[in-house]
């Protein structure tokens, strides 16, 4: 890579010895960094800035079943909107419970959108807080990805395969937020 480049990707160095502006700037890099970095497939490191290529995003149908004693607190967790408080993945744990179903036989699925390998690594503290999970599997098949297959690059950017899969999972089972209110009515 020439100097230019990494001039015009680093955004803050003009040259490969220029040190960051300020220690904040700097503390600030290194946290998004070491973030995007457990998600990273490809690194390549320079004094100020580092590049990433994250993979794309998969589709996983997770199964799990709520901890012994831990109901209460997951429905706390969901009511006061901190499930997932720290996780570069956000909202999107508040949003998988709003979409879990129960299957016939009383446990718990969502679709789970992950970047991670292996699958959940960023997720799995925060689900085995309250849940054990009993299984992580691809939602689709990759050879129907768009970007998985090569068809159309960076397809999984402005897919709706997400949506679709929780929509074919809404017609089964009941809501798995419903069924645990009605199960401990006394939250």
């Amino acid at each position: 890579m020439s100097s230019e480049v990494e001039t015009s990707l680093a955004g803050e160095c003009r040259n490969p010895n220029d040190q960051c502006r300020n220690n904040d700037e700097r503390r600030d890099k290194e946290q998004l960094n070491a973030t995007l970095e457990l998600r990273a497939s490809f690194v390549i490191r320079h004094s100020c800035f580092v590049i990433f290529t994250l993979p794309s995003a998969v589709r996983y149908l997770v199964k799990a079943r709520v901890k012994l004693g831990k109901d209460r607190a997951l429905v706390q967790a969901i009511d006061e909107r901190v499930l997932g408080r720290g996780s570069i993945a956000g909202d999107e744990y508040l949003h998988n419970m709003e979409q879990a179903r129960v299957t016939e036989n009383g446990v718990p699925q969502w679709v789970e959108t992950c970047f991670c390998d292996p699958p959940l690594s960023e997720e799995r503290p925060y689900w085995e807080e309250y849940f054990d999970l009993l299984s992580v599997k691809d939602a689709h098949l990759r050879r129907n990805c768009r970007h998985e297959n090569g068809t159309e690059p960076w397809a999984c950017c402005n897919c709706d395969c997400t949506q679709k899969l929780e929509e074919k999972l809404r017609t089964r089972g009941m809501s798995f937020l419903n069924t645990l209110r009605l199960e401990k009515s006394d939250f």
